[in-house]
């Protein structure tokens, strides 16, 4: 009989748990991706989830978001998968931030932050996050996904030599970008 619901992820070799329990990774976007993310890290145990979205559910979020439900449609999206994140696992400790990235979640608690990830679907948001973990000194991994793809990048403004979201923008992101500016 197994005596903790991570007796199996701790036959990987050089597996920690315990770094895991005590991490500190905030989610900022809670939509598709964001939820799935978000099912990864329950079941892994992170200990400390900040959860960052300003939106609510519509209906047409309930056919690609495994945490969302018929009932909560009209709810805060951070509110829904905090809830959902706890009956997942106990363990984590999930803190729902309910509000837009710049005015919601200041640069102190940025800071505190291991990780930072990037479940956004706007180049917009994707910059203001860039540059608030630059200055906060915080690593972070942008992740995408469309129709039939999806990107997975990682910034660590810790590393010099790498370039940074603005940096790696092409010219889809570019043209998105000064789209939603008109």
């Amino acid at each position: 009989m197994s005596d903790s619901r991570y007796d199996r992820l701790k036959l990987i070799p050089n597996w920690k748990q315990e770094k895991l329990a005590n991490a500190k990774i905030a989610v900022v976007g809670c939509g598709a991706l964001g939820n799935e993310v978000l099912k990864n890290l329950a079941l892994l145990g992170i200990g400390n989830i900040w959860v960052v979205d300003y939106d609510t559910i519509e209906i047409h979020n309930l056919t690609r978001s495994v945490l969302f439900r018929e009932s909560d449609i009209g709810r805060h999206k951070a509110e829904v998968v905090t809830e959902r994140v706890k009956e997942l696992n106990p363990d984590v400790q999930v803190y729902p931030v309910i509000g837009k990235l710049e005015l919601a979640f200041g640069r102190g608690l940025l800071r505190e932050m291991d990780v930072v990830l990037g479940c956004l679907d706007s180049v917009g948001a994707r910059r203001s996050l860039n540059k608030r973990c630059y200055f906060a000194g915080v690593p972070w991994i942008d992740g995408g996904i469309s129709h039939s793809s999806g990107n997975v990048a990682l910034f660590d403004p810790r590393v010099p030599e790498t370039a940074c979201y603005r940096c790696k923008m092409d010219i889809s992101a570019w043209e998105r970008l000064n789209e939603s500016k008109r």
